[in-house]
Parts: structure tokens; sequence; C-alpha cells
């Protein structure tokens, strides 16, 4: 994958690689009856919770999908679930973030003729 910004490139190899560094992240989306509280999952960490819905963030290098969703399966009855993985557009935009590539425009001035 290229990744071009005012004409240079900034980013130019696998987009595997891409993934690997800037969104290592996926998000397992789990539906259950019932949640009981004080659910902990190792190397992985619940950041959303509704009614019957777990969102759980695990990195993928650290932690296989299986893995999680075996730790998941121990702890609960899975009715139904999903992998999240981020979009090539949240990895631009973290890309342009950490390489400080959002062009910064100094403020106008003015100067008057005496």
């Amino acid at each position: 994958m290229i990744v071009i910004n005012h004409g240079q490139v900034v980013e130019d190899g696998p987009l595997q690689d891409l993934v690997g560094r800037l969104a290592p992240y996926r998000v397992l989306v789990v539906d259950s009856d019932t949640i009981p509280p004080g659910l902990v999952f190792d190397r992985a960490e619940i950041i959303k919770q509704e009614a019957h819905r777990l969102w759980i963030k695990f990195n993928r290098a650290h932690l296989t999908a299986a893995e999680i969703i075996a730790q998941v399966s121990a702890q609960l009855t899975i009715r139904d679930l999903s992998i999240e993985e981020p979009s090539i557009e949240d990895m631009v935009q973290r890309l342009y973030d950490q390489k400080d590539l959002v062009k910064k425009t100094a403020p106008m001035t003015t100067s008057s003729a005496n």
C-alpha cells in the first residue's frame, strides 16, 4: 500500500505490515443471554457493554481470535459473535496522526505600509 501526502510518499509497503503497526487491535462482539458482572479476560479488555452484547478489544499480535473466543465461551453462552476489523480509513488517519502529516497553516498576518 502506498500513501502519498502532498506529493510525498509517506508509506510504502504491504498492507498487512501497515495493519500490524497502525491497527493491531480487533474487536470481538458477543451476544449472550446473560452477562454476569465482573467478567475478566486474559490479554483482552471489555470496551463496551449494552444489555446482552459485549465488545471485547484484543491485540492480534498477543491473542488469536480463537483464543479469545475460547475464553469467552468458557464464561458465557454465546448466541452470536462477530469480529470487527479496523477500517482502512482509520488506519490512514492514524498514520497521518502519527507522522503529523496534516498540513498546518500559519495564521495570516497583515502588514501596513506607512
